[in-house]
């Protein structure tokens, strides 16, 4: 009986690409509405309006995910979107599922900073001395105070994003070394789906993926012949969070191997 079934799997799945493609574009979507439904259904501090945000905000993501892997030359392939379909739909569908969950840092730090600026004029409010983080994320803290939907979403949702960024050039980076898919695809999906990455913003609504999506992306164009714009990069990725400084070794052997110089 289980010689059939293999049998069955082996000549319906993997010998027919019809049914295959059928079966992943299947998986794919029920992943997505799944997703959806959370953004609906499963949100404790969100209205319709918030929803439908989450909701196309999800979409706009999985579209944004799917052209951006189609951008990597040796990835551009039908296929591998659609079996990249698949982890990219379970990751949004992790995040969403995350995004209600309080922690005090954002009891205590982010929700106080924000309702700061929009108590005190939003941007006007910048001259202030507010928070123990750079200015370039208490700008979109003071973009934030003008919005009508709840700060949680808002700040974990600017992290999501750069957790897709990160991967995106996570496996960009991996590209000037190798042209293999398969390396590519297990690149980008290892670092969509690590738990520290998945945690870190949609769950516990910090900002590392920002300043380390800077910084790959500056390492990136520095192997690939463009230094004034890696280094403009790694200034901006310093400017969200010091910690970039410990990137600054692999300048230095950036530096010696002429990648880039001293006037940039």
């Amino acid at each position: 009986m289980l010689a059939g079934i293999k049998n069955f799997f082996k000549r319906s799945f993997l010998e027919n690409r019809p049914y295959r493609t059928f079966a992943i574009a299947l998986l794919s979507s029920v992943l997505f509405i799944a997703s959806l439904y959370c953004a609906f259904f499963t949100s404790g501090y969100a209205d319709f309006f918030t929803s439908l945000f989450i909701s196309i905000f999800a979409a706009a993501l999985y579209a944004f995910a799917l052209f951006s892997i189609y951008r990597i030359a040796p990835l551009r392939s039908p296929d591998i979107l659609l079996v990249m379909s698949v982890p990219i739909a379970l990751a949004i569908l992790f995040r969403i599922y995350c995004l209600d969950h309080v922690t005090t840092d954002y009891t205590v730090f982010l929700s106080q900073w924000t309702n700061y600026f929009r108590d005190n004029g939003g941007f006007l409010a910048l001259d202030s001395s507010i928070g123990n983080y750079n200015i370039p994320y208490l700008y979109f803290l003071a973009l934030f105070s003008y919005l009508p939907f709840p700060d949680l979403y808002l700040i974990k949702l600017l992290s999501v994003f750069f957790d897709f960024i990160l991967a995106l050039y996570c496996t960009k980076l991996l590209s000037v070394f190798t042209k293999n898919q398969t390396k590519l695809q297990l690149c980008y999906c290892i670092v969509l789906l690590l738990p520290t990455v998945l945690l870190n913003g949609s769950y516990w609504g910090q900002c590392d993926s920002i300043y380390v999506s800077f910084a790959i992306m500056s390492l990136y164009y520095a192997l690939s012949g463009r230094p004034f714009l890696s280094v403009s990069l790694l200034a901006v990725s310093f400017s969200f969070k010091l910690q970039a400084v410990f990137f600054m070794p692999i300048f230095l052997l950036l530096l010696f191997s002429k990648h880039i110089r001293i006037r940039h």
